[in-house]
This record gives structure tokens, C-alpha cells and sequence, in this order.
């Protein structure tokens, strides 16, 4: 598969999707540049994520089935939101662990979104360091990854419409370390660490980028490998920045007219090995 032009339901040009591949030439998914002068970002979040009553984390993972169930699989999120939009082109998975991480959020019209019960936790307060984000807005100047300190998440607004946030793993061209939370010293985990092995954990992932010359660029690794091997491949397409949107079984894009590609789920994963595009997603 050769790079070729993203072309929308109506024949207009949308963009360009390419090949992700190693560097000996194994396709690996997919990379898609956007041109955001023809399509916009927006984020769509399952509202039960706000609720005081959705299942809190644990650090032993107690909760993570019940915080599944609560979301749906990408092939409802599609039937359900493009049958509201019928201008959507694109839909993808949005965080790195789908909302299960405390400290997972996104901004949405200026306003910070996570879980209801983080947000009302002074346990999971954002008040000893900044929020990694990367900005989605489609007449954004200057870099996309940027810092924001966190005072008041119930009342602040913020000067970005739409940002994401995430594990920033390459900046500047170069890879970032991912800090590891090791559930076995009976610490909880702090904002952006992540409960796999970096180094070692094989598994699909799927990224928010932007290129060299300042172009969004949306990556999935269909294809299983480490977060610091997707991290290389990502360098040598000539990404400048890229953030973590979603690992194993929570990896998808859906592509109107071209359908779904979605990832299995890792073995011994949250799920097991499930069926690609299958796995409950709440965001």
C-alpha cells in the first residue's frame, strides 16, 4: 500500500493516508495526515465518565471490568454517531487507558473532562505539575504539544477548544521515557505513568502526532511492538511530537468508506485476546 489521497464520501480530498511501516518495509497500520482546512476534530466522551458513581480506580485493578461495561465497542460508537452526524468521516479511540486511569482527561470547549469522582478527589488533583496535552484545533499556531497547570478544573476554561491529553512519548524528535507504575510496591499511580512494560510489553498503540513541518498526523501500530519501537517508526516518518492515545484491544479508526481497522486485544491484557474493534471504549 503506497501513501494516497483521503478521499471524503463526496469525492473531496480530506487528506492522505499512509502505510506505517518498520524499517524493513512490515507494514505495521496506518498513518493519516489530515487537512484540517477541510476537517475538524471534535471529542465525544460516554457521559457516565462524569458521574459520581462510575467505578472509581483501584490500584488493584478491582474496578477495571465494571469501568468496561460502562463504555461500548467502536462499531457503536460509529452507528450512533455518525446516525447523529452524518458528516463524520473518522472516528478514532481518544486516551491511553480509556478512562480508567484517574488522571485520564481531554479538553472540550475549553473545558477539562474526567471522571467524576477524580475530579472531586484531592488524591488525584493535578496540582504538582503540569497536564501534558496536544492541541486538536484546527487554527492552532505554533506547537500542538504544549503544558498546562491545573488550579481549578471545575471552573477554569482554557484557550484551546479541543486537546487531548496524554503520554507524551516523542518529543522533539526523540524519544521520551514512559514512566512505569508498578503495581506490585503498593503505590498508587501517579499522573502519566503507565502499568505495562515500555521496554518490553508488545501490544497495538495508537498516537496523535505532529510532523516535522507542523502537519497532525494520527498513527496506529495494528501490528504488535513496543511503545518505544512505535516510537522509533514514528521518528523515521518524520514525526517531530507524538502523545499515546490507546494500547492493545482499545486500538481503532474507522474511515468512512473504507471501514474499520482495529486491533486485537494483547494477550493477558484487560480483556484477553478479544476479536479486533470489540473491546468496550468510554471515550
Amino acid at each position: 500500500m503506497e501513501a494516497r489521497p483521503w478521499l471524503g464520501p463526496n469525492g473531496e480530498h480530506l487528506g492522505v493516508i499512509a502505510p506505517l511501516t518498520s524499517s524493513t518495509g512490515y507494514r505495521l497500520g496506518l498513518l493519516i495526515y489530515p487537512d484540517l482546512s477541510k476537517v475538524e476534530f471534535d471529542l465525544h466522551l460516554n457521559p457516565r465518565v462524569l458521574s459520581a458513581d462510575f467505578p472509581p480506580w483501584t490500584s488493584d485493578g478491582a474496578n477495571r471490568e465494571a469501568m468496561l461495561k460502562e463504555g461500548y465497542p467502536i462499531t457503536q460508537w460509529i452507528r450512533e454517531l455518525t446516525k447523529a452526524d452524518g458528516n463524520i468521516v473518522l472516528l478514532s479511540n481518544s486516551v491511553q487507558s480509556n478512562f480508567q486511569n484517574p488522571y485520564d482527561c481531554f479538553i472540550q470547549d475549553g473545558i477539562l473532562q474526567r471522571q467524576g469522582y477524580a475530579a472531586a478527589s484531592a488524591e488525584y488533583a493535578f496540582d504538582d505539575g503540569p497536564v501534558d496535552i496536544f492541541v486538536l484545533d484546527s487554527d492552532m499556531r505554533g506547537p500542538r504539544l504544549q503544558s498546562c497547570w491545573v488550579t481549578d478544573e471545575r471552573n477554569e476554561r482554557f484557550p484551546w477548544r479541543r486537546a487531548v491529553s496524554g503520554r507524551p512519548f516523542v518529543t522533539d524528535g526523540e524519544l521520551r521515557k514512559i514512566p512505569h507504575w508498578d503495581r506490585e510496591e503498593n503505590e498508587d499511580v501517579k499522573y502519566g505513568e503507565v502499568p505495562w512494560l515500555p521496554n518490553s510489553t508488545e501490544a497495538a498503540f495508537s498516537a496523535v502526532c505532529e510532523s516535522e513541518d507542523g502537519q497532525v498526523v494520527l498513527a496506529y501500530a495494528i501490528q504488535p511492538l513496543t511503545a518505544y519501537d512505535f516510537g522509533r517508526v514514528l521518528i523515521d516518518s518524520g514525526v517531530r511530537d507524538a502523545v499515546l492515545l490507546g494500547g492493545s484491544g482499545d486500538v481503532g479508526v474507522w474511515i468512512e468508506g473504507r471501514g474499520l481497522e482495529a486491533a486485537a486485544a494483547r494477550e493477558g491484557s484487560a480483556r484477553g485476546a478479544q476479536p479486533p474493534g470489540t473491546r468496550n471504549l468510554n471515550g
